[in-house]
């Protein structure tokens, strides 16, 4: 069996690395104008992976930081979630709402959602990420980390019990009628919802992780090439077909922690990436490549998707340079690499 993987858990940089590469596809997308059967491809490929990826990797690491029966300190948790998530929600969600008040201004055609509206108008915009669409996941994500008092026992119940709490939430999340509960688009309530199902196979996960690296190669190879059979000749499925890609790149990535060293330069800035992607770079980018390409081709798409990935990974690179660079991302101040310090 293979050494146990190192503090920094580049694995799961790796799986990072993917996952943020494909919230920028998948906004890529909506700047491009693909044929149906190209988008729907596209689409099904980069929404399977993105987000759901970043809430099951935080439920492993909840896992890894909190085996031990030691007293789980709530308070000191969500102060460090706090920082982490509402802090860069608050920074970013100003300056994007700053930066439509004088687009909407000049563009009397666009959607006004902050310019001429009630602050109660623009509060419900800013809730439901309407400046930019990617903020509704650090609310999301916190309000997850805010139920961590419950989640803490779910990691120290038996590994069966783990994938039994897993699985009735998924049933019980997919057959009861809570969406319309919540207020259209992206709210980042039901979305915790949502993520929680990704949250809790994670946190099902970490327990078989010697398995996994002693076998996920060929387990690898064998969850992906079922989710792809089941994606394409079986209507209705598309959930199984989304838990068996996610676990076959997690396998892959488990049982090949450094062969992606791409992925995971791209993983250690994720949340950098993931703030400052959209609207402004992404934008300024498909109104140089329209003079080029059409929005219509395929490689539109993919030198919008490589060019967006790129510069905000380097913005991202030259924002952590400085201190209060690290404090409007969520990061911590230090550079350690260890379990505690990826939270």
């Amino acid at each position: 069996m293979r050494e146990p993987p190192p503090s920094r858990l580049v694995y799961l940089d790796n799986f990072r690395g993917l996952a943020i590469a494909m919230v920028v596809a998948t906004h890529a997308l909506g700047y491009s104008h693909l044929d149906q059967e190209s988008e729907q491809l596209l689409g099904f490929l980069s929404r399977t992976i993105a987000v759901p990826v970043f809430f099951l990797v935080d439920g492993i690491l909840f896992a890894l930081g909190h085996q031990e029966l030691a007293a789980f300190n709530y308070a000191a948790y969500v102060r460090k979630s706090a920082r982490r998530l509402l802090l860069p929600w608050v920074v970013f969600t100003v300056f994007y709402c700053a930066l439509r008040i004088p687009f909407e201004y000049i563009d009397s055609s666009s959607a006004h959602v902050v310019y001429g509206q009630t602050w109660q108008e623009v509060a419900l915009a800013a809730y439901l990420s309407s400046f930019s669409s990617q903020m509704y996941f650090l609310l999301s994500l916190f309000l997850i980390r805010a139920f961590s008092k419950v989640t803490y026992h779910v990691i120290h119940a038996r590994p069966p019990h783990r994938t039994v709490t897993a699985l009735v939430y998924i049933a019980i999340f997919h057959t009861a009628p809570i969406q319309p509960w919540f207020h259209p688009g992206l709210d980042p309530v039901y979305h915790a919802l949502w993520g929680m199902q990704f949250y809790l196979v994670g946190l099902a996960l970490q327990p078989f992780t010697p398995l996994w690296m002693a076998q996920g190669r060929w387990l690898s190879g064998t969850a992906i090439a079922l989710g792809f059979l089941i994606a394409s000749f079986f209507q209705g499925m598309a959930l199984y077909s989304q838990f068996l890609l996610l676990l076959g790149c997690y396998l892959l990535f488990i049982s090949n922690p450094t062969r992606f060293q791409f992925l995971s330069s791209l993983g250690r800035r994720s949340m950098g990436i993931y703030l400052v992607h959209i609207p402004l770079i992404m934008k300024i980018f498909s109104l140089l490549l329209a003079r080029v390409l059409s929005p219509t081709s395929p490689m539109f798409f993919v030198v919008l998707s490589t060019a967006t990935l790129y510069a905000s990974a380097f913005l991202t690179s030259i924002i952590l340079q400085h201190p209060y660079g690290r404090t409007i991302l969520g990061e911590p101040l230090n550079s350690s690499s260890s379990v505690g310090s990826k939270r």
